[in-house]
């Protein structure tokens, strides 16, 4: 850049100095009430409340109760499986099993669930 377009910048830089510097000793901060009503527009991070150690745990879902009674049987059938691919097969067969099988179930799911929400109150 030549000298003389640097010295048309350098003299607009000193303009726009001055100009802030004016503005600046007449600037009032907001007061602290506009400050706090910001931060609560901001999006706060979720904390989890504490949890009861005694709570009874959530029952299993239908899915997981023929999981938890095919698991051994699909092991010994294909041992060289790794855990996620035993999941992966017991998923498929779920999806193939039949109405009645997968009724018996879902009715052990519901026993379940509806003895979890008989503990749950009594708690």
């Amino acid at each position: 850049m030549d000298a003389k377009t640097k010295q048309k910048f350098n003299a607009m830089a000193e303009r726009d100095k001055a100009r802030y510097q004016k503005e600046m000793k007449s600037y009032v901060p907001p007061p602290a009430e506009a400050e706090e009503a910001e931060e609560k527009g901001k999006k706060r991070k979720r904390t989890k409340g504490e949890r009861d150690p005694n709570a009874p745990k959530r029952p299993m879902s239908a899915y997981f109760l023929y999981l938890q009674a095919n698991r051994t049987d699909l092991k010994k059938e294909n041992p060289d499986l790794k855990a996620t691919e035993v999941a992966k097969e017991a998923a498929a067969r779920w999806h193939k099993e039949s109405a009645a099988v997968r009724k018996k179930f879902d009715d052990l799911a519901k026993r379940a669930k509806e003895n979890y929400e008989k503990v749950r109150l009594n708690t």
